[in-house]
């Protein structure tokens, strides 16, 4: 696989259970090379793959899932630890490049809301932000000219 590392949708599944997300297999379309994982009623991946190797993940959730203050914390902390696992799993980034593409995006003083885009080694990170669902887009990218 051009641009990222091999990574077969089982092998997901079980990085993100291995690291207390639980993650779990939605729709898996082996004809059509796409799939959904759901961590949470409100939390769901799509993913696409060039046969058995995944080459695009969506994470998608809503922005505003309660008015209770601490419920929107423990939430929004969830929806970062995915995407930071996500990072790490599927581009294999460490933590100063997953804290980097996060503050890239926007995450941190919410400027990501009219959408940005991030490109790191062999990745491309796009945010958008659609009547109040997010959607995070993870591709792999080719060096070929």
């Amino acid at each position: 696989m051009k641009g990222g590392i091999n990574l077969r949708v089982k092998d997901l599944i079980d990085s993100y259970n291995y690291k207390n997300i639980n993650a779990q297999l939605q729709v898996d379309d082996a004809d059509d090379l796409a799939g959904v994982i759901q961590f949470s009623k409100e939390i769901y991946a799509s993913y696409l793959r060039d046969n058995e190797m995944i080459n695009t993940i969506q994470l998608f959730f809503p922005g505003i899932t309660s008015y209770n203050l601490q419920e929107q914390i423990n939430y929004t902390v969830k929806v970062l630890e995915i995407l930071k696992i996500t990072l790490n799993i599927f581009c294999n980034y460490l933590n100063d490049e997953i804290d980097l593409v996060m503050k890239e995006l926007g995450l941190f003083d919410s400027s990501f809301k009219n959408g940005k885009t991030v490109s790191l080694n062999n990745h491309a990170i796009n945010i958008k932000n659609a009547n109040g669902l997010i959607f995070i887009t993870i591709g792999c990218i080719s060096n070929d000219e």
